[in-house]
């Protein structure tokens, strides 16, 4: 990447933006970097962190644990407020994606626990509901992983079809 003169932390951004659609994901990996460090906009850093941990997921490195958790900490510290002071920001999609990162490295137990935090923060976050089943059948409890998905089959009787497959 070779640019010339100042460019904004919302034009780093947008340019991560446009080369995550050209699919280009480590150039956009790299402006999405540069964001976190330079950006003095908290949500426009939680997002460009967000945004990297999933496509860190995608290309299967497992960073994407350290985005989320980077994502989940300044959630934290602003859990409350938004950049006016007065909405209540949920960041559901930074505990699910760890959970997925979680999964993927076979830490099951850590995984249930981003997946509850998703599913505290949105009761009707479907994936959430079946990842968290198939992590609790991983560790063998094929009975309590059922009842998981029956809640995704509750919540969409539409969802994929290993729901249902996995529930039998």
């Amino acid at each position: 990447m070779a640019f010339r003169g100042k460019i904004s932390d919302q034009q780093w951004y947008n340019y991560g933006m446009s080369y995550l659609s050209f699919g280009r994901k480590h150039d956009a990996i790299d402006c999405f970097y540069l964001v976190t460090k330079t950006t003095t906009n908290v949500l426009l850093s939680i997002d460009a962190c967000y945004k990297m941990g999933c496509i860190f997921f995608d290309l299967e490195r497992y960073n994407a644990i350290k985005c989320s958790d980077n994502v989940i900490e300044i959630y934290e510290r602003i859990n409350d407020f938004d950049a006016n002071g007065n909405i209540k920001i949920n960041f559901v999609n930074a505990w699910f994606i760890k959970g997925l990162s979680l999964s993927c490295l076979e830490k099951y137990t850590e995984a249930i626990k981003c997946f509850d935090k998703a599913i505290a923060s949105d009761s009707n976050f479907t994936d959430a509901w079946h990842y968290k089943g198939i992590a609790i059948g991983y560790l063998g409890e094929d009975k309590e992983a059922i009842k998981f998905f029956d809640e995704v089959i509750k919540l969409d009787p539409n969802f994929p079809a290993d729901a249902w497959i996995l529930r039998r």
